[in-house]
């Protein structure tokens, strides 16, 4: 019997931190109410699902992610209105673009509804450029 220690099997390169991660393009594909795995999924199909992934993840609120995974959107409302808009284009701007593939995130507009904001923002990957919807709505 051969046993293997980490450092045998894998690359050198996996254990040295000043390498990033490269974003995997093919992943399991959830179901429209995230919450069940039908299959999998990957080019533009894997990317919106990882955005949707990012955007409905508190920043910190789950152990299994990373400290830097998701959007800390709850802290908002507290700001002024003038703020709010600001902010929550800078914190979808810095998750969106730790994933590898997105080159940019540009051309907000947002439209104040009844209990939340609703966002339209461009996600520019080496592909193409993806219109992407979102809805915050207050707690």
């Amino acid at each position: 019997m051969t046993l293997y220690y980490f450092e045998s099997v894998l690359p050198e390169s996996y254990f040295d931190l000043e390498t990033e991660p490269i974003m995997a393009n093919k992943t399991y594909r959830l179901t429209e109410n995230r919450k069940r795995i039908r299959g999998d999924c990957d080019g533009k199909s894997s990317l919106c699902q990882s955005i949707a992934k990012r955007l409905s993840t508190e920043r910190g609120a789950y152990p299994i992610y990373g400290e830097l995974y998701g959007v800390a959107f709850d802290d908002l409302w507290d700001l002024p209105a003038t703020l709010i808009e600001t902010e929550v284009e800078a914190r979808i701007k810095e998750s969106l673009l730790q994933d590898d593939r997105i080159l940019s995130v540009k051309n907000f507009v947002f439209q104040r509804c009844e209990n939340g904001l609703e966002v339209e923002f461009a996600v520019a990957t080496e592909e193409e450029e993806t219109v992407i919807d979102w809805r915050l709505e207050y707690d």
